[in-house]
């Protein structure tokens, strides 16, 4: 007992003499950290002298930072041989190596050129970016926007552009809504106008996320003013890609992706058990989990592209193949793609004239039909969505107010839209080699938007049990097409330190659309649905009867003159000048 005693005395002092090192080495070493601090001041100028406001000035591997200010001045306080990294938009970012000697820095920050001299598309030809006085955000190659499950190109699109607001869901079917501007007017569209591979008035739920070459954003009034009326609320400009290679051979790219989908954040509903002790409602004596009935057994998506390119000197040949089919993390929803696209490039009588071409047809067949979740939160746990010894295998009750067996109501309805674009198009370019800088160009493109809207109520569903009916069928036909031809002239020459880049031109649009549907009611069964409407007995005109509708959308028209010089002189002082007179069938005499 004594030498055990001895053994913990002996231990505790080692252990308490080895407390007070580590307190003495602690107490002495905060003190040296903080004596190593010291404030560094500096300026941050252009390579012309000029100060930069709001530099961002940080240490490097902390979280520590400041800004510079109107003057370009900052001081912040670092450790010793701290380096601090010097950042701004248009200029290469610099680290500076801090040390006792040096105390105040006097940094000159250099632009980035690379940056400058990327080329971007504007209206009607292209600008490096050093040269652009507007404002544009693009997005190249070498960033695209892809990935399973975007039901369009927008989706792709968020958070890639500053102000660009997308509205939409996560599901396969969203029609989402982009906004660069606030409303024009309380009529008009907020969606920015479409520009496809020159071309204005397209339709971004035909792209490919793996066709672009490069997205050029037109923010402001300036900017899209070449444009005119249509671009109020600012303009999207696609590039699509063309054959890359030189060589004559074919280079074929395939990429695949598949999606495993899983639901989180799943609310704290009552269980079956608490919501008998609760007495909420009566008592079914199930015990169902209505959130996971609701959703998907195990959705996964996939995507496959194939891609084939080719080129020479004077020719190139770009292809490209998609399908793509993407389930909901909700029953019953999902959405199937099919797309295809050829573009061809040709220069012929030794460069003097230059063909392009670009077609491309998609196709979307949207499941819309779903679960309600916000109606399934409310239904009683107690109570099972099925029934075996139903005819249609389901549970469907009546008469009560704020709740219904929504998983009934998706298994026994069909709400499916098939949509189809073709888009094909020519440009005729005609270099003018005897003035250098001179071309002139003449595009025409068409697009052709069909939807075909198929829905169909179950005898069984409680909509029909509620109105006595025996099930409802309806389709419905929608149809647009558009013209766009537009002819212009580019002259870009350099003399010395001026660069003038003018174009001059004409547009055309016309727009027409027509639809139909028809609604037909009380089938013998459920088995045909909609694919034989005039089966249904409903009388026309009566109510709960058989419906037919049409529409012929009056023709709209749009003709306008164009013109637009960018100058700059040293590629420091630039001037842009937009001209546009256009007329519109909208405000025809009369």
């Amino acid at each position: 007992m004594r030498r055990a005693l001895s053994f913990y005395q002996r231990t505790k002092q080692l252990v308490s003499n080895k407390l007070l090192i580590s307190l003495f080495l602690m107490c002495t070493t905060i003190p040296m950290l903080f004596a190593q601090q010291s404030v560094v001041n500096g300026t941050i100028v252009d390579n012309f002298g000029d100060p930069l406001i709001g530099v961002t000035i940080a240490v490097k591997g902390t979280t520590t930072g400041t800004y510079s200010d109107l003057d370009g001045n900052f001081s912040i306080e670092v450790p010793e041989n701290a380096t601090l990294v010097m950042s701004y938009i248009g200029f290469v970012t610099q680290e500076v190596k801090v040390t006792n000697t040096r105390q105040h820095l006097n940094v000159v920050l250099l632009d980035d050129t690379q940056t400058l001299d990327e080329v971007v598309v504007v209206g009607y030809g292209t600008l490096q970016k050093k040269q652009v006085t507007s404002s544009i955000s693009s997005i190249s190659a070498d960033k695209p926007p892809t990935g399973v499950g975007g039901a369009t190109i927008a989706t792709a699109l968020q958070g890639k552009v500053s102000g660009l607001v997308i509205a939409g869901t996560d599901s396969p079917n969203a029609e989402n809504t982009l906004q660069l501007r606030g409303p024009a007017s309380i009529n008009s569209s907020q969606n920015p106008l479409v520009v496809i591979d020159g071309t204005p008035g397209g339709d971004l739920r035909s792209l490919v996320q793996e066709d672009i070459l490069s997205i050029d954003v037109l923010k402001d009034a300036s900017a899209g003013a070449i444009y005119g009326t249509r671009a109020a609320a600012g303009v999207i400009l696609v590039t699509t890609k063309s054959g890359q290679v030189d060589d004559g051979k074919v280079k074929m790219t395939y990429s695949g992706e598949v999606a495993f989908k899983q639901s989180f954040g799943k609310p704290n509903l009552m269980s079956a058990d608490e919501y008998r002790y609760h007495e909420i409602g009566p008592d079914y004596r199930e015990s169902i989990d209505w959130w996971d009935e609701a959703l998907a057994d195990k959705p996964t998506s996939q995507k496959h592209t194939v891609s084939l390119q080719t080129g020479t000197k004077n020719a190139s040949l770009y292809a490209l193949f998609m399908y793509e089919n993407n389930r909901g993390i909700v029953k019953f929803e999902d959405r199937t793609d099919y797309a295809g696209r050829i573009n061809a490039k040709f220069k012929l009588l030794e460069g003097w004239l230059e063909i392009s071409t670009h077609t491309d047809y998609r196709q979307a067949f949207r499941n819309k039909n779903t679960v309600s979740m916000e109606a399934t939160f409310r239904n009683n746990p107690t109570r099972s969505p099925y029934d075996s010894e139903s005819e249609s295998g389901y549970n469907v009750w009546r008469g009560e107010t704020n709740e219904r067996n929504t998983i009934a109501d998706a298994a026994l309805r069909t709400d499916e839209v098939l949509d189809k674009w073709f888009r094909p198009d020519v440009s005729l370019k005609v270099n003018v080699l005897s003035v250098p800088g001179l071309s002139v160009q003449q595009t025409v493109a068409y697009e052709v938007y069909q939807s075909e809207g198929h829905a169909f109520h179950s005898k069984y569903h409680l909509d029909e049990v509620n109105s006595g009916r025996i099930g409802t069928a309806k389709l419905s036909y929608k149809k647009t097409e558009s013209l766009n031809t537009e002819g212009y002239a580019t002259y870009i020459k350099s003399i010395g330190d001026h660069y003038i880049n003018a174009v001059a031109g004409y547009s055309f649009f016309e727009y027409n659309g027509e639809s139909f549907d028809m609604t037909n009611r009380n089938y013998t069964d459920d088995l045909v649905k909609f694919w034989n409407i005039g089966k249904g007995t409903g009388v026309l005109g009566a109510k709960e009867g058989a419906e037919m509708n049409s529409k012929k959308e009056i023709s709209e028209r749009l003709m306008a003159y164009f013109g637009r010089v960018n100058y700059s002189y040293k590629d420091k002082y630039m001037i842009t000048a937009t001209i546009r007179r256009e007329g519109s069938s909208k405000f025809a005499k009369k």
